[in-house]
This record gives C-alpha cells, sequence and structure tokens, in this order.
C-alpha cells in the first residue's frame, strides 16, 4: 500500500508510532506499506480516520483526499504563513507519493481572476531550480509566503502577478535572495473555490 507510506510521511508518524496506535507491531505496519499483506477492513477504517482520507484513497480507487490546510498565501503584498493545521480540504488530485502536500488559503487579488481572495491552493512542497513561466509557485520572502510566477534571471528572481494593475513584478537580487531569503518552496498544484448562490 504506497498511499499508506505516503499518508505517514505526509503526517510525519513514524512507523512504531503509527503501529502503537493501531495495536500492531511495527513489522505487520511495514508488511501492509511494502504490500505483502493486506490490513483487514476494521485496520483500513482505522488508517482512514487517522488520515483524515477514506478507504477508497488508501486502496487507490479514488485520488479525493483531504489535506491539511495551513495557513495562508498572499496574492498581494506577501503574508505570514503559518505552521498550524487549521483544518483540512478535499482535493481530486492524484498526489506523486514520493512529495509532501499542503493547502494554502489565498488572500489578495494580485493572481486573479485565475485565483481569489478566499480560494484554497494545493501546493507541492519542496524548491524549484528552473521555474516554469506557466506555474504558479509558492514563494517564501523572508519570513512570509507569498504567491507569485517566477522568473529566474541571471542576477535574481522576478516575481509576477497575473494582475499586474495590482502588483507590478518584483525583482529580488540574487544578494536580496540569499540574504533575506527569496526561495520557491512549492509549487500550485490545484484550486478549490466555493462558489456562493447569489
Amino acid at each position: 500500500m504506497e498511499r499508506l507510506r505516503f499518508l505517514r510521511k505526509q503526517y510525519n508518524i513514524t512507523q512504531v508510532e503509527l503501529a502503537k496506535r493501531l495495536h500492531i507491531t511495527q513489522g505487520a505496519l511495514n508488511h501492509y506499506e511494502k504490500g505483502n499483506n493486506e490490513p483487514s477492513i476494521e485496520r483500513l477504517n482505522q488508517l482512514a480516520d487517522i488520515f483524515h482520507t477514506t478507504v477508497d484513497f488508501l486502496v487507490g480507487r479514488t485520488n479525493q483526499h483531504c489535506y491539511p490546510v495551513l495557513g495562508t498565501i498572499a496574492a498581494g503584498q506577501p503574508i505570514l504563513a503559518e505552521s498550524n493545521i487549521e483544518g483540512y480540504e478535499q482535493f481530486d488530485f492524484e498526489p506523486s507519493l514520493d512529495k509532501e502536500y499542503y493547502v494554502l488559503n489565498v488572500k489578495g487579488d494580485s493572481m486573479s481572476p485565475f485565483y481569489l481572495s478566499g480560494d484554497r491552493v494545493l501546493v507541492e512542497a519542496g524548491g524549484c531550480s528552473e521555474p516554469s513561466k506557466r506555474r504558479v509557485y509558492a514563494v517564501r520572502v523572508g519570513e512570509e509566503a507569498t504567491m507569485k510566477m517566477v522568473q529566474r534571471l541571471p542576477t535574481g528572481l522576478m516575481l509576477v502577478a497575473y494582475n499586474t494593475e495590482v502588483f507590478q513584478p518584483r525583482f529580488y537580487t540574487a544578494e536580496e535572495c540569499a540574504e533575506l531569503p527569496v526561495e520557491i518552496i512549492g509549487t500550485v498544484k490545484a484550486l478549490s473555490r466555493v462558489v456562493e448562490d447569489g
């Protein structure tokens, strides 16, 4: 069960800790993760509860899964990205099982009309040495985070918004990138938007 290992790593739980919660040996859990043994339906339900997911996600019948919401990311001026889990948001997205994911709330309108204040975005954690001009990234600027397109230039990084009337492109020199720092911390992979009746 590759997804069991993925979820355990997402939640930063060791095999020993998870085995204790399930009242099984670490060896039994290891056999589940390697696909040598299949957990019982009762055990699958326990795992689904622990990881805020469904049995269908665990066994690969669906890609719908609830990812942790970690805070807010600015689509405008950078604001602090909090590290406490505020809740969970469901996305229908097939994850790369060797990556980590989290959800951030969007605040601001520099990325409109594609990303609106109040949206939630699923972010694949990790840096990116060669950003694509067609992707949107979560970018750390000092102790804060923002969501922008990124252009890597020989002398630094350019952060670019969709809505340039609100947010002009902002260039950070290589020195500023090292000192602040300014770095890509994730890639936006999916969007969740609540459409209100009106």
